[in-house]
């Protein structure tokens, strides 16, 4: 193939496209020059790669037009292809192309021209006058430097007068080297990008430094003498390597090198790869393709190539990653994904992530560009940081156990155990002693906070019995070196036992603290008998026993009251996924209870049937004789 210019100054000069690279530009350095001001120093590149030709605009001022698009990166050039350099345009053409018909069919151009046919423009292999010219400025730089060098080290170098008071003197030359070439232009030829790089590296501006800065230092003690010099090294350049690195975001796009599918996927390493210009390419289903002219060896990519959505797209990511991202009630995917499958228009979009609050926003799907949205999600979580009385506890949420706390068995606490990103609101938590007597209740976590809480079981630990055979179970207060202990029983009264009343004093076993605590809850909930409500809790049977009385004459006494109750349930009569269920205790008394928990809807239904403690409003005896509690709710036991 071969380039006709077809308008400018040069017209009819025709430039053979052999194997070597063409370039073209306003510097006498260049293949072919052009001595405008429009055209920068070096303009644009010709390169062969493969069985093509490349195009590709050196960073100019005022760029190139390829059939009157201006180009941003290489392109390939045909025969017919028209490439414009300022005021000079270029026509490919075949080797067999009649260029005088062409010049007569482009008219414009002077007879005289045509007539004495078109002339050839000779590219140059060898060293240009421009480049002896640089050369020799190199030379003369060097010179120069030299010279600055020895009159430095004449000035500063001690003399026999320097003898008697010795001076050391330190001479510092700056970080950067010092430059033994011209300052480039910023329209020079960039250097050929790797393959992740976004910007073909730059060689900075540089400017001849001086040899270094003389300072004196103070006199030295030992007889020291001679000049002291201390260099600091300038930073080594990046190294170039003949391996490529193809980096993408997102990942896992296809990697094609001089149009050859590459085995593997972004990140990919290519090795064993020729050295010379080659084309790459990044393809991803749903973006648009990424082409790119490599150099190798160069230096290797360290920032991937970010993949634009093709046009109709958007690109959905959130903060925290993982959200479903629902159009009313379909769900479209979870973040980060690509959405393609909706029509262009505006559409109002949920994310809903792992432990945030539910965000809605609008998103524009474009027909002529691809979109991309980023959502940052408010998280909905909470710390608890929790200490038991005693230690040695596992601490439960909806039936899975999140930790133990530790302790001595000295020390009346727990260390602090701390559980994090627990779902902000009232959570019901389950303790659980190693005896095996456990407590229920509700902890308020508050969102991004740590709630502090400290859990108090009420069991014994120790076993007093005095000289007169009475025993007391409890937990120990105080200990004096005369041996009076100080021990609070199962019901909070604290009494002080003098030494010569004790009998003995020893520590429950697992065995002897649940049966303590299962002694003392059953003569707390032991009633009097007498068919009447009392206002401590209720059990079931003292329940039915006081349904005895007539239905008008029990609802008038206690319909609208709220009562404690301590039974266990029969049946689950109705539940919903919403923490509403109805449970019978008794075939005569049925509760409605309303916001349970997971763990507190499974308890309903376990094979083994746990009692517990309740609250719940009496609404009386129906027609049916089944007495209703609206309103309940498990009761915390701390």
């Amino acid at each position: 193939m071969k380039l006709l210019v077809i308008k400018g100054e040069h017209k009819g000069t025709v430039i053979p496209l052999a194997d070597a690279v063409i370039s073209i530009g306003r510097e006498v350095d260049n293949s072919f020059v052009i001595n405008e001001a429009g055209v920068s120093r070096h303009h644009c590149l010709l390169s062969p790669i493969g069985k093509e030709w490349f195009i590709e605009d050196c960073k100019s001022v005022n760029g190139v037009l390829l059939n009157g698009t201006r180009i941003s990166q290489g392109a390939p050039v045909r025969p017919g292809d028209v490439f414009t350099v300022f005021s000079h345009e270029f026509k490919v053409l075949n080797d067999s192309d009649d260029v005088n018909a062409i010049l007569s069919g482009a008219g414009g151009g002077s007879p005289s021209a045509a007539a004495k046919g078109p002339a050839v423009a000779r590219i140059d292999t060898a060293l240009s006058a421009g480049q002896f010219a640089l050369f020799g400025k190199i030379i003369l730089l060097l010179v120069i430097l030299g010279m600055v060098v020895y009159l430095a080290w004449k000035l500063f170098s001690p003399t026999e007068a320097d003898a008697v008071s010795p001076v050391k003197v330190e001479t510092v030359t700056p970080a950067e080297p010092i430059a033994a070439a011209p300052e480039p232009e910023t329209d020079s030829p960039p250097a050929v990008a790797a393959a992740g790089n976004e910007q073909p590296a730059e060689a900075p501006e540089q400017d001849v430094q001086d040899a270094g800065e003389s300072r004196s230092a103070p006199p030295q003690t030992g007889g020291e003498t001679g000049l002291a010099r201390s260099f600091e090294a300038p930073a080594p350049a990046p190294a170039v390597s003949d391996i490529v690195l193809a980096l993408s975001d997102p990942p896992g796009a296809e990697v094609y090198l001089d149009g050859a599918r590459q085995d593997g996927l972004t990140p990919l390493v290519l090795r064993n790869i020729s050295n010379g210009r080659h084309s790459l390419e990044l393809r991803l289903a749903g973006y648009e393709t990424s082409r790119r002219t490599i150099h190798v060896p160069d230096i290797q990519a360290t920032r991937p190539v970010v993949l634009r959505p093709k046009a109709g797209t958007i690109l959905l990511t959130s903060t925290p990653a993982g959200a479903h991202v629902w159009l009313e009630r379909q769900l479209l995917g979870v973040t980060p994904f690509l959405l393609s499958t909706l029509p262009p228009g505006k559409y109002n979009l949920t994310f809903r992530g792992p432990g945030c609050e539910a965000k809605k926003v609008e998103a524009e799907i474009n027909a002529a560009s691809g979109g991309s949205l980023a959502v940052e999600l408010q998280t909905n979580l909470g710390n608890l940081e929790l200490r038991t009385q005693p230690p040695n506890c596992k601490i439960y949420l909806q039936g899975e156990v999140l930790g133990v706390t530790v302790g001595t068995d000295e020390e009346p606490e727990s260390a602090p155990l701390l559980l994090q990103n627990i779902m902000a609101g009232e959570q019901r938590f389950k303790i659980e002693h190693r005896s095996g007597v456990a407590v229920s209740g509700r902890i308020s976590i508050v969102r991004n906070e740590t709630t502090e809480k400290l859990i108090k079981l009420n069991l014994p630990t120790h076993r007093l019995i005095t000289v007169d055979e009475q025993v007391i179970d409890g937990v120990i207060l105080e200990t004096t070196p005369q041996g009076d202990v100080v021990i609070e029983d199962l019901y909070k009264k604290s009494e002080r036992y003098l030494r010569p009343k004790i009998k003995e004093l020893r520590k429950l076993s697992d065995a002897e603290i649940l049966a303590a605590v299962e002694a003392a809850r059953t003569a707390a909930r032991r009633g009097d008998g007498s068919g009447g409500l009392r206002s401590e809790v209720l059990t079931v049977a003292e329940l039915e026993r006081a349904m005895g009385l007539p239905a008008d004459d029990f609802n008038k006494a206690h319909a609208g009251k709220t009562y404690k109750i301590y039974g266990k349930p029969s049946m689950l009569i109705s539940g919903s996924g919403k923490g509403n269920a109805t449970i019978k205790f008794s075939p005569k008394i049925s509760c409605q209870f309303a916001d349970l928990s997971k763990e507190e809807m499974e308890s309903f239904t376990a094979p083994e049937q746990q009692a517990f403690t309740f609250q719940g409003t009496c609404f009386g005896i129906g027609k049916d004789g089944i007495l209703l509690f609206k309103n309940c709710r498990f009761l915390s036991d701390f």
